[in-house]
C-alpha cells in the first residue's frame, strides 16, 4: 500500500483551506444578491414570493453551510494527520466557530430582511408629493 507523504497532506490541507474559503465567498455572494434584489423589488414581491425567496436563500445557506462542515471536518482530519507525522501547520487562529457564528445569523438577518423590507423611504415622498399635487384631491 501506497503511503501518503507529508507534501501530498499539506497540498490536501491547502486544497481544503481554499475550498472552504470558496463555501465562503459563494455564501456572501448569495446573501448579497438575496438582499439587494429584495430592496430593489421588495415591495413588488406577493407575500408567497417573499416566503419563496426566503426558503431558497434558506435550503442554499444550509447547502453550502454543509459543505462548509464538511470541509472543516477534512480539513481537521488532514491536520490531525500532519501531527501524527510531526508536523505542525501554522494557523493564527481558529475560524470554524466564527465563520459558522456568520453563517447562522447572516441567514437569519437576511431572511427576516427579506419580510420586513417595506417600501424604500424615497418611494414613500414621491407617493405623497403626488397626493398633494393632484387638481383634485379625494374628497370623503
Amino acid at each position: 500500500m501506497n503511503e501518503v507523504t507529508i507534501a501530498d497532506l499539506i497540498g490536501l490541507l491547502q486544497n481544503e483551506s481554499a475550498s472552504i474559503d470558496m463555501q465562503f465567498q459563494l455564501w456572501i455572494t448569495v446573501t448579497s444578491a438575496v438582499v439587494i434584489a429584495s430592496f430593489a423589488a421588495g415591495n413588488h414581491f406577493s407575500k408567497r414570493m417573499k416566503v419563496f425567496i426566503a426558503v431558497m436563500y434558506a435550503l442554499a445557506s444550509a447547502a453550502i453551510g454543509l459543505r462548509y462542515a464538511n470541509d472543516a471536518s477534512q480539513f481537521l482530519f488532514l491536520n490531525h494527520e500532519l501531527k501524527l507525522r510531526g508536523v505542525v501547520y501554522p494557523a493564527v487562529i481558529d475560524l470554524r466557530i466564527l465563520r459558522a457564528i456568520i453563517y447562522v445569523f447572516g441567514t437569519l438577518a437576511t431572511s427576516i430582511f427579506v419580510f420586513t423590507l417595506g417600501r424604500p423611504r424615497s418611494d414613500i415622498g414621491v407617493e405623497k408629493r403626488r397626493e398633494r399635487d393632484r387638481p383634485f384631491p379625494d374628497i370623503r
